[in-house]
């Protein structure tokens, strides 16, 4: 997970000159993990309710 200091890290590439070789590579990186982390949250969240669902004593 992307700690508070990287994104703020990522928004000031995003707000200075981005389209830069050597910075785009580091957002691109940055952006996909951050994707990933909040999908495997989300699928994460999403499984735990179905089970819940299925068996109300599963906390």
């Amino acid at each position: 997970m992307l700690t508070s200091g990287q994104i703020e890290h990522v928004k000031c590439f995003l707000r200075e000159d981005w389209v830069a070789e050597e910075q785009l590579l580091f957002v691109v990186e940055q952006l996909i993990s951050f994707t990933a982390v909040g999908y495997e949250c989300f699928t994460r969240d999403r499984t735990k309710k179905k089970l819940q669902y299925l068996s109300p004593s599963v906390k």
